[in-house]
């Protein structure tokens, strides 16, 4: 004759179950929180300030721009020839972060437009831009931020529009964390840009300051 389960066993097996139901919710729960949390932050708009940026043409100044994205590490993420590409990729976990082809976002933006998204990172709708290392350009002058552009539209237009960034779990917890957090490949995506900036700070002879003018650089 077998032995009917005991009372307490079987009652304890039951609050494990729900136990371990009742964890599984709150963690799904709080991946939703972040998650939604997350994307309210990067859907945030910001004034659109109005960027006024000099003509430039000619041989000239697409060659100043060419020597300035080079310096400033335009040319590092979005490559040579401006069309993009993935240039952090950690897998699933952390996140796959794309360089935008820029030779087709110069079709779709004007002058004004590409001038705010690289000195201030915002869209033309408001948004700010995801690891985009805008803090490394602010200081560009108007006639620098125009031989850039000269640059820019000057790169014949080709190849395919890049993917949005796709942000792991992990990235997904070090975005929601904010500044204090010091791991996983978005952290590192939003510093992608300081290796140019150190460059730009070395050119400069010191810390940029207002007013400093790209002219007084060595040649390399």
């Amino acid at each position: 004759m077998q032995e009917s389960e005991s009372p307490v066993g079987h009652n304890l097996a039951r609050y494990c179950a729900w136990g371990l139901i009742g964890v599984i919710v709150a963690a799904l729960g709080a991946c939703f929180f972040v998650y939604v949390s997350n994307m309210r932050m990067l859907e945030r708009r910001y004034p659109v300030v109005q960027v006024p940026i000099p003509a430039t043409s000619g041989p000239e100044a697409v060659q100043r721009g060419k020597r300035l994205a080079d310096l400033t590490g335009c040319t590092d993420c979005h490559r040579q020839d401006l069309r993009g590409g993935v240039f952090i990729d950690e897998g699933w976990m952390y996140g796959r972060y794309y360089a935008s082809n820029l030779t087709l976002k110069a079709q779709l933006y004007s002058d004004e437009e590409l001038a705010r998204i690289v000195r201030l990172g915002v869209r033309p709708d408001g948004r700010g831009m995801v690891a985009m290392p805008s803090f490394g350009f602010v200081r560009l002058t108007d006639g620098e931020m125009a031989d850039i552009i000269a640059f820019l539209r000057k790169e014949p237009v080709g190849g395919a529009d890049q993917p949005e960034h796709f942000i792991g779990m992990v990235d997904q917890w070090n975005l929601w964390r904010g500044p204090q957090s010091q791991d996983g490949g978005f952290v590192r995506c939003w510093r992608a840009g300081q290796g140019a900036r150190r460059r730009w700070t070395s050119a400069r002879g010191g810390a940029p300051s207002r007013g400093h003018r790209l002219r007084r650089m060595p040649r390399r």
